[in-house]
């Protein structure tokens, strides 16, 4: 996929230097870029708002398990962005339960992957290349990698302090361009 007149990727850069008139090919200075650059109209977050209901501890965790088992059944490899080894607990455990009769494929990030890789991939710290579809983002502040997937998936929790930190983060997304969804449930 690419610029069908040159062929080179959409993500480099289309500034060329000019050429006079009848001395060939302009010179292009474009330098790949090592990962590939996504227009925020790409990324799409996705705001799940967790209703007064869903006051559980692990109502959260219980719906990270859901999204991921919707988006690895559309084919997608999925990132839970965890913010401490206690969520990340919390998440591998439920994962294992959560589907009656089954589990989702995961690992946490710091084993060594190896082929085929999980579908779902747990982890603190920015992911392996192959793991740029979905984002879950179970923590308070937006992550820095963020960009580099099609789609972010913020869990909205009904404490009032974290409700305050996901509005930021939804300001965060908006006063960037970024599309926003909302779903409440």
């Amino acid at each position: 996929m690419g610029d069908p007149a040159t062929g080179r990727p959409f993500f480099w850069s289309t500034h060329r230097r000019a050429e006079p008139a009848g001395q060939g090919e302009p010179v292009s200075f474009a330098r790949p870029s090592p990962t590939p650059i996504r227009d925020p109209q790409v990324t799409r977050i996705d705001f799940y708002i967790l209703s007064d209901d869903f006051a559980a501890a692990t109502s959260h965790v219980l719906t990270a398990c859901k999204l991921c088992d919707k988006a690895t059944a559309g084919g997608k490899r999925v990132y839970a962005y965890v913010p401490d080894a206690a969520a990340a607990e919390a998440l591998d455990s439920a994962l294992w339960s959560f589907r009656q009769g089954g589990f989702i494929a995961h690992e946490r990030q710091g084993t060594s992957l190896e082929e085929p890789l999980p579908a779902v991939l747990i982890g603190a710290g920015e992911p392996p290349a192959s793991y740029d579809g979905v984002m879950i983002n179970l923590g308070l502040d937006v992550p820095d990698f963020f960009s580099r997937f099609e789609r972010v998936l913020e869990i909205v929790d009904a404490d009032p302090s974290a409700r305050s930190k996901s509005r930021e983060r939804y300001k965060f997304y908006r006063d960037r361009g970024y599309e926003l969804a909302t779903h409440n449930l």
